[in-house]
């Protein structure tokens, strides 16, 4: 083996090490997907496409209202890599 493969090896097994202690532990706030949520979603969870099986599309939530939706901004986009919708 080459010295630089004995390098990076030896900087793979030690990432571990580096790690702040918990980051391998699994998130205790976490609220699993289960069938009973998803046929009555939380109104601040959007756990499926349009928010729940009925695909209302819209925020029930309070704070959203007619008024101000004008104003809202996307907070985070993913880019599919399809340019153009189904024909």
């Amino acid at each position: 083996m080459r010295a630089g493969m004995h390098f990076i090896w030896g900087l793979v097994a030690g990432l571990p090490a580096l790690l702040p202690t918990g980051v391998m532990a699994v998130d205790s706030t976490y609220n699993p997907v289960t069938q009973k949520r998803l046929e009555n979603p939380e109104p601040h969870n959007w756990l499926m496409y349009r928010g729940n099986y009925a695909g209302w599309g819209y925020s029930p939530l309070k704070s959203v209202n007619a008024k101000n939706v004008g104003s809202l901004q996307p907070v985070w986009t993913i880019s599919t890599g399809v340019l153009e919708g189904p024909r």
